[in-house]
């Protein structure tokens, strides 16, 4: 939790904070539900509830507010509001922070139930410094309560399966509701649910089994937005237009948002989003985005200790290999999305990871060589431990030493796994300590310059060597608008070195004329935390 306090203090906001905060708000003050449909509301709600005892004001923009524009509101909220910006941010992280823990000490609970005291500890350590999770804990988006409810969803099924006791049908519909109404990638938890069975092939009640897995869930959705039912003539996006052309427009459908974010949603997958892979990009996403994401963002004593016990699971207790199963079937349907934006997006993998490493420690006492095997096991996660921490708190950009770490991350990915926005509160220690007073800002993120006393020049567009040349001051340039568009606006400085890194995601470059470089480059030999 301290680790993660620390970067909920130094993490300026992220690209969709502001727009998850202010949408989670606006559900409690105005009880309306049109910002940011996209995602369901529980983690919004979860998030703001600290600042519901701060005097706050909310009052939109009518333009803004009809259109929905919930980035725009965001940072209106955030930054002109009568509380400081990262007061109001760090509250809201906090709430997090509480999902992250409770999600370390569910894994290392059953781990322990299950595996061992021995077992439990090793989990527990590899969940708490997983960069994955360190960098992704205390942001205030869905990724780590999904998490959470799909690992409790998938164990509480396998409860269900294997002792037929109502308690656990009913926990899993719970968990699975509350997955749901958390983000619409939750429904990946019934096909894990039919591969589960398959395992095992118990006799079910199937007409109540299937009643608690829908009739649960849905009502647990249907809560999360006040029992709102309303007819899509009422939305105030899209009802005038609907209603002209369809009878339907004024049928009321309960939780009415919930199936409007989830079309929408549907759209941006089959639509597709610009993702970048070893410096390629495309609006259609790579099938191989993720398998290379997960090998370059996992620490080596991770990726060794998961596939040396998931070997010793296979030829010991290959009943145990039940665990692989949630993991598998959320990894490779994640490979068939368009959405390539981050490895965030499988985080719910990773808990299953540490559960079989946790496992393969248990059956260690049952082999000839054991101490040896669980002593290559405990090396393998304290390897994990300890090539996390050397990043650490830069955990966001967090590349392993296998890819080079993070000075060379951008040759693999972009976006959340890169640059997020995150570095700017960075930017203005660097500034201060060089004395840079005016640089030329090309900043991907939601934060405010201005709000953090940086009072920067705009980048022209440098694409070519006769731009660069006019160029004359300290260039800074975010990670995702270098390497990232599909315009190249700064060809002219991709294949050039950075002066120095601030953070993980902020390039500096020295174009100044006639001029000392000595202050900006003393950085150069690595990242500036």
């Amino acid at each position: 939790m301290l680790l993660q306090l620390r970067l909920a203090h130094d993490d300026s906001q992220t690209n969709d904070e502001g727009a998850h905060i202010v949408a989670g708000y606006s559900y409690w003050i105005l009880h309306d539900w049109r910002l940011n449909p996209e995602h369901p509301p529980l983690s919004k709600l979860a998030a703001t509830i600290p600042l519901l005892f701060v005097p706050l004001k909310l009052h939109p923009d009518p333009e803004k507010w009809a259109d929905a524009d919930e980035f725009a509101m965001g940072r209106e909220f955030l930054y002109r509001n009568t509380w400081p910006a990262d007061d109001i941010l760090f509250r809201a992280r906090t709430v997090t922070i509480v999902f992250a823990v409770a999600l370390i000490l569910m894994v290392a609970l059953w781990a322990r139930r299950c595996f061992g005291d021995f077992a439990g500890v090793l989990a527990a350590a590899l969940a708490s410094f997983d960069p994955g999770l360190l960098s992704h804990g205390h942001y205030v988006t869905s990724d780590v309560p999904l998490t959470l409810f799909y690992l409790g969803a998938a164990l509480a099924w396998f409860c269900w399966l294997r002792s037929a006791r109502w308690k656990w049908l009913l926990m899993t519909g719970l968990l699975t509701g509350l997955g749901l109404a958390t983000k619409f990638s939750a429904f990946l938890v019934f096909p894990t649910f039919v591969f589960l069975w398959l395992i095992r092939r118990p006799s079910l009640p199937w007409l109540r089994t299937v009643m608690f897995l829908t009739v649960i869930p849905f009502l647990l959705v249907w809560a999360t937005y006040g029992f709102d039912t309303r007819p899509v003539a009422s939305d105030p996006r899209i009802g005038p237009t609907v209603a002209s052309t369809s009878r339907l427009a004024n049928l009321p459908i309960p939780a009415y948002y919930f199936f409007r974010g989830l079309y929408l949603q549907a759209r941006h997958a089959h639509g597709g989003h610009t993702a970048y892979l070893f410096g390629r990009l495309s609006r259609r996403g790579f099938v191989w985005y993720f398998p290379v994401a997960f090998l370059v963002k996992t620490p080596i004593g991770l990726l060794a200790s998961a596939v040396a016990g998931s070997l010793l699971i296979l030829f010991i207790r290959p009943k145990w290999l039940w665990l692989a199963i949630p993991a598998v079937t959320y990894f490779l349907i994640s490979m068939t999305t368009r959405l390539n934006i981050g490895i965030r997006h499988i985080l719910p993998v990773y808990p299953f990871i540490y559960l079989l490493v946790a496992a393969a420690v248990a059956i260690t006492i049952l082999t000839q060589y054991g101490k040896l095997m669980r002593i290559g096991l405990t090396f393998c996660v304290l390897a994990a431990v300890i090539e996390s921490m050397t990043v650490y708190p830069l955990s966001l950009g967090f590349f392993n030493f296998a890819a080079g770490g993070p000075r060379n991350g951008t040759r693999y990915l972009l976006d959340s796994n890169v640059d997020w926005g995150q570095d700017l509160k960075r930017l203005r220690a660097f500034l201060s300590q060089h004395g840079i007073q005016q640089p030329c800002l090309a900043y991907f993120g939601g934060a405010e310059p201005a709000y953090y006393g940086i009072r920067p020049a705009p980048l022209m567009v440098v694409r070519s060597p006769a731009d660069l040349a006019q160029v004359n001051c300290v260039a800074v340039v975010s990670a995702q608008s270098l390497f990232g568009s599909l315009t190249h606006p700064f060809a002219a400085l991709e294949q050039r070195r950075p002066d120095t890194i601030v953070g993980s995601s902020l390039f500096v470059f020295d174009l100044r004329k006639n001029q000392t470089k000595q202050q900006v480059r003393s950085g150069a030999s690595g990242l500036v935390h």
